[in-house]
């Protein structure tokens, strides 16, 4: 009697008549399908950032948040000028003809056009607003922040533009001599009346979403310099760093005292200081 089957070879032949290798049966196949699913369904349970940061260093900071404030108002400012100060201060008057209010958005608009059509630039270091707030419920140790000067030009003639201005530099700020070799920021004590300041807390210290911080720096210098700031923080036990910029471009400083004319906006008067 002949078996029909039960010592019969289990193998599949291919077309060419040889066995099925064993990587292509279907058993096979089956668990390299169910471990390519479990391995995908963790990836994404886990987040693949989580997967990440595991296998190649461990997981970010949580990084503080930082927005930035330039103080570029046009009014009661000085201005760097491209062109001869009596050449601006025609442009001004044409661009504020029948404007006649002594400040307001008719007034900014005029300047901000005469600002352009001269080519003329404002100091937009002289006062970075800088707001930091820590993650929900964790504490961020502010430890440094160091200015980095990327762009250094001769001082070309300045012309202060505006009419009853005043008021002075808030109580903490933080102020660099930006000709230094190695300029640094320093705590200021004094505001620019000379007048003694709120002591304010000096770096390194504590931030939180409950205990923000908020401060204000001046880029000091004699000529025209381009710059930014690295705020050095330690987040979570790890230290990090964010840039200060003017929404990626650098700051610019240049000498506020030494305006080589000043323009009225309200009798339209041109004086040439020096």
């Amino acid at each position: 009697m002949t078996d029909s089957g039960s010592n019969a070879s289990t193998q599949s032949p291919d077309p060419d008549g040889s066995p099925t290798p064993w990587w292509k049966k279907p058993f096979v196949i089956a668990i390299g399908s169910a471990v390519v699913i479990t391995v995908v369904t963790g990836w994404a349970g886990q987040g693949a950032s989580a997967i990440w940061n595991a296998a190649f260093g461990g997981e970010k900071p949580n990084r503080p948040t930082v927005t930035v404030t330039t103080q570029d108002e046009l009014f009661c400012a000085p201005w760097l000028l491209s062109k001869k100060p009596g050449l601006v201060a025609e442009e001004l008057k044409t661009e504020l003809q029948g404007v006649t209010e002594v400040y307001g958005k008719e007034l900014v608009k005029a300047l901000q056009k005469a600002k352009e059509t001269s080519g003329s630039k404002i100091a937009t270091g002289d006062g970075v607003e800088v707001a930091i707030e820590g993650p929900k419920e964790k504490v961020v140790i502010l430890e440094s922040l160091e200015p980095n000067v990327t762009k250094r030009s001769k001082l070309g003639e300045t012309m202060y533009v505006g009419d009853q201005c005043g008021g002075g530099l808030p109580e903490r700020f933080f102020t660099s001599n930006l000709d230094d070799p190695k300029p640094e920021f320093s705590l200021a004590r004094v505001d620019d009346n000379g007048e003694k300041v709120t002591e304010p807390i000096d770096f390194p210290y504590k931030i939180s979403s409950a205990e923000p911080e908020k401060f204000i720096l001046v880029g000091e210098t004699k000529a025209s310099v381009e710059w930014t700031a690295t705020l050095h923080w330690i987040a979570d036990g790890k230290k990090g760093k964010t840039e200060i910029s003017d929404n990626g471009n650098p700051f610019v400083s240049f000498s506020l005292m030494s305006a080589s004319a000043d323009f009225n906006t309200t009798s339209r008067d041109l004086k040439i200081i020096k």
